[in-house]
């Protein structure tokens, strides 16, 4: 009798959610990420008020990937429930690009580095590190894990269903500020300098994504991670200082823009798995009655 309930509740959600619009999946994310992130933010707040220093276990990163897992609950029908890009067979191009996309974070941290110091005229001496480096470099890849299972896995290709890919990255910066600063409250210009960092690094993780033809979670993962361990572990005042903030941005703009640039002018290459998913909708699908279509040699400049 209990399984006939759940199956019962389970056909009512399909009933349901199938004449729901396509946007409503964003709504229903949108308010389940308030919920959960509100939730996290009180539960820190209880659990490690004892805490010398919470920023090393921030639990409201798990709010955005929560509400994700909410979308399965709630769109039952897989012709609606959106399916987030967690993963797929690993290429050697994108153990390649998984490389470049830690680096990247790397490079975004050392040239801040470099920048601020050109504008102090002085040399920046690394913070005291209050935790051992395995667990600040541990805690920025759970946290970088936490929120890119919504902006990249889920957000990231749910938006480019309407907009292309440039203006979906750029929807995904402004989200990730807005939600950093409802969190956060960083004040007016720290409020500006990260979203403009979230809009910057967004696009370098999108550029990313585009030369790799996918592995959305794994190479967002890593290019967060990096500039995570950077804020933890090397820039002053973990990047909230005022001068480290514009530095950052500056970094983070340039690093986005060249980025952009070379996945643009790459050659379109679709991924091996997506070839071996088209070939067996082909398969399932065409009869064989319709014109084949053209082969398309073009380069990548779509925007």
């Amino acid at each position: 009798m209990r399984g006939l309930r759940i199956r019962t509740v389970a056909t009512q959600a399909t009933s349901l959610t199938h004449a729901w619009p396509r946007w409503s999946a964003l709504v229903v994310w949108a308010l389940a990420c308030a919920v959960f992130t509100a939730a996290l933010v009180v539960l820190q707040r209880w659990v490690l008020r004892d805490h010398p220093d919470p920023r090393w276990i921030e639990l409201y990163h798990f709010g955005p990937a929560l509400a994700v897992g909410v979308l399965w609950l709630v769109f039952r029908d897989h012709h609606q429930r959106p399916e987030p890009e967690l993963g797929r067979r690993l290429t050697v191009r994108a153990a390649a690009l998984a490389i470049l996309a830690t680096l990247t974070g790397a490079v975004v941290v050392v040239t801040t580095m470099a920048a601020r110091d050109t504008l102090t005229g002085s040399r920046t001496d690394l913070p005291p590190l209050e935790l051992p480096l395995a667990i600040a470099v541990a805690s920025a890849i759970v946290t970088a894990l936490g929120e890119e299972t919504a902006w990249r896995a889920f957000l990231q290709p749910e938006l480019e269903r309407w907009w292309g890919p440039l203006p979906s990255a750029i929807g995904v910066g402004i989200v990730w500020a807005l939600w950093s600063a409802l969190v956060r409250h960083p004040g007016a210009v720290g409020a500006v300098t990260f979203g403009l960092v979230a809009i910057a690094l967004s696009v370098a993780i999108a550029a990313l994504i585009r030369m790799a033809g996918g592995h959305h979670l794994l190479l967002a993962t890593l290019c967060h991670a990096a500039v995570n361990v950077g804020l933890l572990v090397v820039l002053p005042g973990h990047g909230d200082e005022r001068l480290t903030g514009w530095a950052l941005v500056t970094a983070s703009v340039v690093v986005g823009a060249v980025l952009w640039l070379v996945s643009c002018f790459r050659p379109t290459r679709p991924d091996p798995d997506d070839d071996a998913e088209l070939d067996d909708d082909t398969d399932a699908e065409d009869d064989g009655d319709g014109p084949e279509e053209p082969e398309d040699d073009s380069w990548g400049l779509s925007w």
